[in-house]
């Protein structure tokens, strides 16, 4: 999953494709793995909320997506309320 936050931050114009693909790839570990995400959750939601300013137009909308979705996870400080 670092690697996949690692793409996201980079803000080379010439990675933008790479960039969705990472944005998407946090979207489809949300949808079937989602309590995997639970420890990263929030450092994820950062950083694709920043994504929700970038000037290509198809990251902002994959960033909302995953944004979404992963709103929906319970975080690890949410998870260990009783």
């Amino acid at each position: 999953m670092q690697l996949l936050i690692d793409i996201i931050k980079n803000n080379d114009p010439k990675n933008n494709a790479i960039k969705r693909v990472a944005i998407d790839t946090l979207y489809s570990i949300g949808a079937f793995c989602g309590k995997e995400m639970t420890h990263r959750r929030d450092e994820v939601l950062a950083i694709l909320d920043e994504c929700r300013a970038d000037k290509f137009q198809p990251i902002r909308s994959s960033a909302q997506d995953a944004i979404r979705l992963l709103k929906d996870i319970p975080s690890k400080a949410t998870k260990a309320k009783p």
